[in-house]
């Protein structure tokens, strides 16, 4: 993992840089797997972010960065097979994981910026680039967990807006499932087992999570809202199965 901070310090002293809490920080995936991948990052001053593909550095050198040499017509925007796309709101990425033809498996560099404005003025207060590797592994017999449904039975004084976003003021409440399921490559529950891994409670104080059973296996999340920084708070659950090391 390569990361750069810039940060505003004479016009923002107490400005911190944005906070990455990612369990997995080299993640491995399934040829032909699609993949959703959240970097679980905020930031503590609240400040609003903007996210972007970036291209990947290799040194940094008497003050100069180096960025790395991209094969064929790959790019820091498109650094794999297929399309690649973020989120500029979120930094949420969306790709199907691809080896090229004639490997066995693949290793790509992918790096993003993400610029912060405050939440008030949108005066830029600084940015972070990050370069993570993405392994993708071939002949993995086997499906990795699934949420096919995202948020269930919530409840609570919060809103839920959709299937992965609650909206929540200080001093309301919220409490929901999410229910990870694991297939064989026949469409039936496998017999493997689910380890569910939340990292909420490290992002919102107070908040607790627990899992209960193991194909399905059900994370329940909760939380009582208390005056934060942040107005937009991603967290992630990593969710795997004990026959094959890829994250669902």
């Amino acid at each position: 993992i390569v990361a750069y901070d810039l940060l505003n310090i004479e016009g923002a002293p107490g400005n911190s840089s944005v906070q990455f809490n990612s369990n997995k920080p080299i993640p491995f995936f399934c040829d032909g797997q699609d993949v959703t991948y959240n970097w679980s990052a905020y930031d503590p001053n609240g400040d609003s972010l903007y996210w972007e593909l970036d291209t990947a550095w290799s040194t940094f050198l008497n003050g100069n960065l180096s960025s790395i040499p991209y094969s064929g017509s790959y790019t820091g925007q498109q650094p794999m097979p297929g399309t690649t796309t973020i989120d500029n709101a979120t930094g949420q990425l969306n790709f199907t994981a691809t080896i090229p033809t004639g490997f066995n498996f693949a290793n790509y560099a992918i790096a993003i910026t993400v610029k912060e404005y405050d939440v008030e003025t949108g005066e830029y207060r600084g940015e972070v680039h990050r370069d993570v590797q993405f392994i993708v592994l071939d002949s993995c017999d086997n499906t990795p967990p699934l949420d096919p449904e995202g948020i269930l039975n919530f409840v609570g004084s919060g809103v839920q807006i959709d299937s992965t976003n609650v909206v929540v003021c200080t001093g309301q409440d919220f409490e929901f499932d999410l229910i990870f399921y694991d297939y064989d490559t026949a469409g039936n529950l496998s017999n493997d087992s689910i380890l569910s891994v939340c990292n909420i409670d490290q992002i919102l104080p107070g908040a607790v999570w627990t899992t209960t059973g193991t194909n399905p296996d059900t994370v329940h999340i909760s939380w009582t809202a208390i005056p934060t920084n942040q107005t937009f708070v991603p967290f992630n659950v990593t969710v795997e199965d004990d026959f094959c090391p890829v994250t669902g």
